[in-house]
């Protein structure tokens, strides 16, 4: 393990994350564990730190290894912000990310489906810069009576 172990706020730190990933109050944690809510409230505001017995019950809980508890968590250099938000997530606030982004997919102006200037043509009095094969297909299309 790293030069790490036992620093209380990294514990504190990683508890928190392990929680917030799982969706955990302290009490579910508490009754869990089999501690008092004021002994884990230490352990999570990094004012005492757990005993090997209780990191090893906790990691299990959470299903990591008692070094995701003990080291300081680092993000992969090529992790998107976006992944290190949604691992916070509990859940229902997963599913509930992952619905914005689909719905996020399906409008032209996010989505690599529609070029830019499709998008802009539609929208914008000047064009903003379209082709002007299109500009011309917009303009026949107002000028039909039937559409």
């Amino acid at each position: 393990m790293s030069d790490n172990l036992g620093n209380k706020q990294i514990m504190a730190k990683n508890i928190q994350y392990y929680m917030n990933q799982r969706g955990k109050t302290r009490q579910e944690m508490c009754d869990a564990l089999g501690v008092k809510y004021t002994t884990f409230t230490d352990w999570v505001k990094g004012n005492a730190y757990p005993r090997i017995d209780k990191i090893e019950l906790m990691a299990n809980y959470f299903g990591i290894s008692k070094a995701d508890l003990v080291e300081e968590r680092t993000a992969e250099p090529n992790t998107p912000k976006i992944m290190t938000f949604y691992e916070q997530l509990n859940d229902f606030g997963k599913h509930e990310a992952e619905k914005r982004v689909e719905e996020l997919t399906f409008l032209p102006q996010y989505s690599n489906q529609t070029s830019n200037y499709e998008v802009n043509a539609a929208h914008a009095d000047d064009y903003m810069g379209a082709p002007d094969e299109l500009k011309q297909l917009e303009e026949d299309i107002m000028d039909d009576e039937n559409f």
